[in-house]
């Protein structure tokens, strides 16, 4: 529904797990949603359609809240903090560096892969 994250959020924790981040601002769009700067942050802002924007009335302070289902609502700041309890990363996570660094990871695993098949014929080669 909401534009895709870049970045993972949080974890909180009430009667299920939930990811949510805080809205810093609020500006509205030409369609009639809004964008919004995030804590953490997201670039470019966190866009929010105008049905969301209808439904939930999103203000500064607030919680966008997602669920385990990929579901998205907004909660007000102080129903948030007495209800959701914060669990696992605390810091966001780039999650296209992680990919980056993952895919790197990969292929020096595979020119290590390759050092070895070279090193295991040439000792074949003297042992023949």
């Amino acid at each position: 529904m909401l534009d895709e994250k870049g970045v993972a959020w949080p974890y909180y924790k009430a009667h299920h797990v939930i990811q949510a981040a805080e809205i810093l601002s609020i500006k509205p769009d030409a369609q009639g949603g809004a964008r919004a700067e995030t804590k953490p942050a997201m670039n470019p802002p966190l866009g929010m359609p105008r049905e969301f924007v209808d439904k939930y009335h999103p203000t500064v302070g607030a919680y966008i809240v997602e669920d385990a289902d990929g579901d998205f609502s907004c909660v007000e700041h102080e129903k948030f903090l007495d209800c959701f309890t914060l669990v696992g990363l605390k810091e966001p996570i780039d999650v296209e560096k992680l990919r980056r660094d993952l895919e790197e990871a990969q292929r020096e695993a595979g020119d290590w892969e390759a050092r070895y098949e070279d090193l295991v014929e040439h000792i074949k080669c003297l042992i023949e």
